[in-house]
This record gives structure tokens, sequence and C-alpha cells, in this order.
């Protein structure tokens, strides 16, 4: 596959990513409006759409792994990430190697994060990072596997 459809795959899939992920739009401006408002209630009782205990909300998930929700967080919050961190290193060279491929995404992430708790659209949750960034993990390898299998060299 030739460089242009990698870069035009990775701004599909980051636009994807911005809408579902960031914005959690699922398609309903009602429900965008009534999870801002579920959050300022919150916020006036003293909670806050926040979590900055690492381990928390992902021990939580593993007390509760039977359930549908929890699998789909613990694998989604992963699996997700995936492609970021296949596409960056592929479409954007200066990212080949792993360190600055995970900079990049642990700071993409971090800026997330900070826009749902900014926003109230969502929870700025550490374990979200740290799920997510174990997505970017794998990602990277599987762009090593891949080029190795190819035999491509940078």
């Amino acid at each position: 596959m030739n460089k242009r459809v990698y870069k035009i795959l990775f701004f599909i899939y980051m636009t994807i990513l911005i809408f579902l992920v960031l914005f959690k739009f699922d398609g309903s401006l009602t429900n965008l409006a009534q999870k801002i408002h579920s959050v300022q209630q919150n916020r006036s009782m003293g909670y806050w759409n926040c979590n900055l205990m690492p381990g928390a909300t992902i021990s939580l998930y593993l007390r509760h792994i039977p359930s549908g929700f929890a699998v789909k967080n613990l694998v989604g919050n992963v699996v997700a990430f995936i492609p970021l961190g296949y596409f960056l290193p592929t479409v954007y060279p200066k990212y080949r190697k792993w360190w600055k491929t995970i900079l990049f995404s642990f700071l993409f992430l971090l800026a997330a994060e900070s826009i749902q708790l900014v926003s109230m659209l969502g929870v700025f949750d550490v374990d979200d990072i740290i799920l997510n960034l174990a997505g970017c993990l794998l990602g990277y390898f599987v762009y090593v596997l891949t080029k190795t299998l190819v035999g491509t060299k940078d």
C-alpha cells in the first residue's frame, strides 16, 4: 500500500476517533447535552469527572469482568488505539522510534482526557491513558512486525 493511502486511512481513523472517543458523539445532540448536564450536576455536588488514581477504574472493571460493559471498556480502550500506534510511524518517519510514537501518543491522550474534563463530555481518567497507551504500543509492535515480515527498511 502506498503512503498516500496510509495518510488517508490515518485521517479517517483520527476523525472517527475524535468524534467517538473524545467527544463521545453517538449522533445525538440530546445525549451530548444530557452528558454535560449530568457532569454539571455531579460538579455541583462536589464530584468532579476526574480519576487520578492509577488502577482504580481498571480494578473496578476487573471486579465486574463478567459484565459486558467491563469487557467492552477494557478491551475497547486498548483496541481503539492500536491503529494510532501503527499509523503514526507508518505515515510519519520521524515517529519510527518507539519512544517517539509513545511520547506523541501520551501527549495526544493527555490532551484528549483534558478536553473531556474541561468540556464535561467525559471523564479525565488516568486509567484510560494507561489502557490507550497499551493499545498504541501494540500498534507499534504490529508496525515493527509488519516491517520485519515485509523486509522494508527505514
